[in-house]
């Protein structure tokens, strides 16, 4: 059972009830900032590497398609959730049924915030750039791995280098987005 008044208190001071979260308890700017401080791979990299960036190296993948600006933003916003209910590695988050429901719920809720299609955050296009950052983010950021990753697909070109600045990187987001929608 959960509590639908339990909040956590944003960047920006506002009140996001994570179990009954509403379009206007979403913000950009507290999307930017917790991004740009949360590290991929729960810290498991050479160098602090923000959620972030990776959503714009996505992003980048998906305009440089020549994709609609509604999916390029979708790109940019893929892991918004996870200002709200953080982040969790693949293999124990693909065992959390309750993790995966309140993230689609809160996916939702933010694609109504921006004015975004149902669904989009689960478009091929989304998901495969994602997948061809990853490959890059495990060839840049990540020491040798004990065995192959099993993901057939190609990662991008970019050498991913990170920024180390959050205030930086939360800039670059927020510039990032500006750009799609202009």
């Amino acid at each position: 059972m959960t509590n639908k008044d339990a909040w956590i208190q944003t960047y920006s001071g506002k009140k996001f009830h994570i179990f009954d979260p509403k379009p206007e308890e979403v913000d950009i700017e507290d999307i930017a900032h917790s991004l740009s401080l949360l590290c991929r791979f729960n810290g498991h990299c050479n160098s602090f590497y923000s959620v972030a960036e990776h959503s714009i190296y996505v992003a980048q993948e998906i305009i440089d398609q020549g994709h609609p600006v509604e999916l390029c933003m979708a790109a940019l916003l893929h892991d918004s959730s996870e200002t709200f209910i953080g982040d969790m590695s693949k293999p124990f988050k693909d065992h959390m049924d309750y993790y995966k429901e309140v993230e689609k719920n809160i996916q939702r809720v933010i694609e109504k915030k921006f004015n975004l299609p149902a669904n989009i955050f689960d478009h091929k296009a989304i998901k495969d750039a994602d997948v061809a950052v990853l490959l890059a983010e495990k060839r840049d950021l990540m020491n040798k791995e004990p065995e192959p990753w099993s993901m057939n697909a190609t990662p991008i070109k970019t050498k991913i280098v990170p920024v180390l600045d959050s205030t930086r990187i939360k800039k670059m987001f927020l510039s990032e987005l500006r750009l799609i929608t202009m």
